[in-house]
């Protein structure tokens, strides 16, 4: 679930394009949602704070229905930088969009960025 796949109805949320559904690890699900809240930072729709605060509160709600464990949680930022590879990918398979195509390349190196990062290069 991210930005672009919901719809906000006065209180209700309706999710569409369900294209990252299927069985797989529920942590890379939670990691799709969040860094689309970080996207979210980067193109000025939320606030750090704002953005920390709806992370939080996504979690303990998840929590509440399928508890997550100390190490589910601690290889979510590592499903984070999974998330943003496919991202890159998705994006590299679109250039004949103009609009996708001029967003490609940041995001590649912003992405290589947080991965030495984590990795301390």
């Amino acid at each position: 679930l991210h930005f672009g796949n919901f719809f906000l109805n006065n209180s209700s949320i309706s999710p569409i394009d369900f294209d990252d559904c299927g069985h797989g690890f529920h942590m890379y699900d939670l990691a799709v949602t969040l860094t689309s809240l970080e996207y979210g930072i980067k193109q000025g729709v939320i606030s750090r704070s704002e953005y920390k605060n709806l992370s939080e509160s996504f979690l303990k709600s998840y929590d509440r229905s399928i508890p997550l464990r100390e190490e589910d949680l601690s290889l979510l930022e590592d499903m984070k930088i999974a998330r943003r590879f496919l991202g890159t990918q998705w994006l590299n398979l679109r250039a004949d969009n103009p609009k996708l195509k001029k967003r490609s390349i940041p995001y590649a190196k912003e992405t290589v960025h947080i991965l030495k990062r984590k990795l301390k290069l």
